[in-house]
């Protein structure tokens, strides 16, 4: 190859740039296509994850919330048993029947009052019950056999 000869007006340029070409605009476009696809799914994937996030945070907020429940419950539960057994030591405790049985029975007695009909209270002294008949042979002790000889000899 000959090498050409400068004009004096020329400026001597690289022969890098010399081969290098303007893209087209086809290229441009397709290029700025590419681009907005990239960003698009950039997008779509922040959006995803976000959402992910949020479900992750919203169940373990529901998770938290199951606990605490759990909590609550038992420690009610423990103070209601805590409750039973003081009462029990205390000698006041008295199942949901007892206290159905009591409350029908004070509500006989109000309206046994209401009545008219006397009604002794709870704090006079009660009454003995009387004995009830034993059936069958009583059996006897052995002390008790020889006094029931003598008083027959007597």
């Amino acid at each position: 190859k000959k090498k050409k000869k400068k004009k004096p007006g020329e400026e001597e340029k690289p022969p890098e740039e010399d081969k290098k070409k303007k893209p087209s605009k086809m290229a441009q476009l397709l290029k700025q296509r590419l681009k907005e696809k990239e960003e698009e799914e950039a997008r779509l994937q922040a959006e995803l994850e976000a959402k992910q996030k949020a479900e992750e945070e919203r169940l373990q907020q529901i998770e938290e919330e199951k606990r605490l429940a759990e909590e609550k419950k038992a420690l009610e539960k423990q103070k209601r048993k805590e409750k039973i057994d003081r009462q029990k030591k205390e000698g006041t405790y008295k199942t949901k029947a007892e206290k159905e049985r009591l409350r029908l029975a004070q509500m006989r007695v109000e309206q046994m009052r209401a009545m008219g009909m006397i009604v002794p209270n709870a704090t006079d002294e009660p009454e003995e019950k009387p004995k009830r008949p034993v059936y069958g042979r009583p059996r006897r002790k052995k002390g008790d056999k020889g006094d029931q000889q003598q008083q027959q000899q007597q």
